[in-house]
């Protein structure tokens, strides 16, 4: 299994590097809140609440499988 680890990257980076790795698993988290849960996931400012803003992140590339932490969302 080969891990790649970004924090906040553009979403133009994002992409590159789901073009290259074509990972069958996708894990995103929200932001760390003080009192240790889990937020919202906020991408360059902007709340990801919908299935539709989060798989507009992914563009034509889609893994098999995407985990959003203090989401419910799976493919």
């Amino acid at each position: 299994m080969q891990v790649q680890t970004l924090c906040s990257p553009e979403k133009e980076q994002f992409r590159k590097v789901l073009e290259s790795f074509q990972p069958n698993f996708v894990y995103l988290r929200g932001d760390q809140l003080e009192n240790g849960e889990v937020g919202s996931l906020v991408w360059q400012g902007v709340e990801l609440s919908t299935c539709e803003d989060t798989t507009e992140l992914f563009g034509s590339t889609l893994p098999t499988a995407v985990c959003i932490l203090n989401f419910e969302l799976l493919f």
